[in-house]
């Protein structure tokens, strides 16, 4: 009951305390004309602590990797449980092991699954930057090092891009809202990632405030890097994220005349070859991937298994021919077609107002949507419009996770503060009473930090996850026994199309345990040829609990032990 009313608080605190505040604010301003010797105090030093941007940057990691600490002594190392995670880690080991892309194997149909493709090469058909982040984990002892790297670099350079647009007293609560997406989110606690996402984002939206001011050769090759950086994360959310604010700046440049227009071009030499470069990378990336420069691995992998629209406008396409009833589950099960479309855009945009800034602050994210749309004067309206162009742009997506927003996690934290700093500074009868609205942001930052915390030191997992949890149980169980294991997965007609067993390593054939479809006799003769000397397994995995125990084999086939 108390985690249940842990979990409401937010939503309780904006359905009762803000419109409390704002309506006692209004009708009477003598309450809050001036602040409080207690707020007084903490903004003295939330002032000091503003001036001071390493020191502050500093804190907010150390504050994250304390979540961390907490995550890792309760709960230990995060578990994959859900389909892209694997798909990422695959792509993340191939990327450690100094390669692209892994050769196709000769037993493929038994091992495939979901966003993974073995034809015309085994890897997984995401965009690759995630999987360079899980690559680097890797590369230092286990992939969950290169995600919580991956969360302090994102907390660092919200923090710089908002002090490009807000003053430092302001920055610094944007650079809050920034920590609290990753401090005991899903952002952190799974290999789905979104901290790279908003990583490139943030390098736009921070180089495209400096150049607003000045030419610089940098900050241009920055605003090229976090460019390149979107179209290997989200090439969609990035690429209007980018069109956006690249847009804007032209024109501002423009309005100048041609010599300012010459001098941002006489600097722009290294943002021009850092794009050329690595538009090379990508079309050699795609073209050793699927053969093709121009088809990127996404496109290869709907085209062979999505049987989902990608845009709300759209038909979902025919459904794809698939060799397993399962994949075939996955993918037709994606379509979620049971919800009447309203709902669908109604629940996403709940879903990325709880994510980046709390439901409490949704209302002052629309105020300053509201007065940016209607021409208000201010340095942050860009970011502000930005904001809203980038959730039209995502709501034409059916169904969204919010690290699909990612590139926006900056202009939009950024538009809620400045719409706090708008109320913060509104004078009302006399006095400017609703500074505590600012007030009240801290706090709420405050409870949603705690809460995170607290999501962090539960005793047991979540359910979702205990299956990835038995998963774990049996590949360690049989990594403590002699010898190399092949696990056959045998399904019931019913089962759960989210819990997907058959996953593999880069290297299949090295591999200590690999992973494969229960198929016919006639094909599962040939694999247990091919894997001649290995333990055979049968993995009964719709069992309560999976039941895991030696295949019936045909004779001479080797036995399990």
């Amino acid at each position: 009951m108390i985690d249940l009313f842990l979990h409401f608080l937010p939503t309780l605190a904006a359905l009762g305390i803000l419109p409390l505040v704002a309506s006692a604010g209004f009708f009477r301003p003598a309450w809050f004309g001036r602040p409080w010797r207690l707020w007084l105090a903490i903004e003295s030093g939330w002032r000091r602590l503003a001036r001071r941007p390493k020191l502050a940057a500093s804190l907010m990691c150390a504050i994250q990797l304390a979540g961390v600490a907490v995550r890792w002594a309760f709960l230990g190392i995060p578990v994959p449980h859900v389909h892209d995670e694997f798909s990422y880690l695959l792509a993340g080991e191939t990327f450690s092991l100094g390669r692209l892309t892994n050769p196709t194997h000769p037993m493929w149909v038994h091992f495939e699954s979901a966003h993974i493709f073995h034809v015309p090469s085994y890897t997984s058909f995401y965009p690759p930057g995630q999987a360079v982040a899980i690559a680097v984990g890797y590369l230092l002892g286990h992939p969950w090092i290169g995600i919580v790297l991956s969360t302090l670099v994102m907390i660092v350079v919200v923090y710089w891009a908002a002090r490009q647009w807000l003053s430092p007293y302001w920055a610094l609560l944007a650079g809050l809202f920034g920590l609290c997406i990753v401090l005991g989110g899903y952002w952190t606690d799974t290999y789905w990632g979104g901290a790279v996402n908003a990583i490139a984002g943030a390098m736009v939206t921070g180089a495209a405030g400096v150049l607003r001011r000045r030419a610089s050769a940098l900050h241009l090759t920055v605003l090229a890097a976090g460019a390149a950086g979107c179209a290997i994360t989200r090439p969609f959310e990035g690429l209007v994220l980018t069109v956006l604010l690249t847009g804007w700046l032209f024109w501002r440049i423009a309005r100048k005349g041609p010599d300012a227009l010459r001098a941002y071009a006489r600097l722009s030499l290294p943002a021009v070859l850092f794009l050329a470069a690595s538009a090379g990378i990508f079309l050699y990336y795609n073209y050793r991937v699927t053969g093709r420069p121009l088809t990127m691995p996404y496109s290869e992998g709907a085209r062979q298994y999505v049987a989902r629209r990608k845009f709300l406008f759209q038909k979902d396409p025919p459904t794809p021919v698939y060799r397993h009833k399962e994949m075939r589950d996955i993918y037709v099960g994606l379509r979620r077609t049971g919800q009447p479309q309203h709902w669908r855009v109604f629940g996403n945009l709940k879903l990325l107002f709880g994510m980046y800034l709390s439901i409490p602050l949704v209302p002052v994210f629309a105020l300053a949507a509201g007065l940016a749309l209607f021409g208000w004067r201010s340095r942050q309206r860009p970011l502000i419009l930005t904001a809203v162009g980038g959730l039209a742009a995502v709501l034409t997506i059916p169904w969204i996770n919010p690290h699909y927003y990612a590139p926006f996690a900056t202009v939009m934290v950024v538009a809620a503060v400045a719409g706090v700093r708008f109320l913060r500074f509104v004078p009302y009868a006399g006095g400017r009473p609703f500074w505590i609205v600012a007030a009240t942001a801290v706090c709420i930052l405050g409870v949603r930090g705690a809460i995170n915390l607290s999501n962090e030191a539960r005793s047991e997992p979540r359910p979702a996850v205990a299956w990835g949890i038995e998963r774990r149980e049996i590949e360690q169980n049989l990594v403590s026994r002699p010898g190399r294991d092949l696990v056959i997965v045998r399904y019931k007609p019913d089962h759960n199309w989210y819990h997907e067993w058959v996953y593999n390593h880069a290297e299949i054939d090295a591999s200590k345990i690999v992973w494969a479809r229960e198929m016919d006799a006639a094909n599962n003769a040939r694999l247990f040829e091919y894997f001649k000397g290995r333990n055979v397994w049968l993995l009964e995995a719709d069992m309560k609990p999976p039941r895991l125990t030696p295949y019936p084999m045909p004779g001479g086939a080797t036995p399990a032990r």
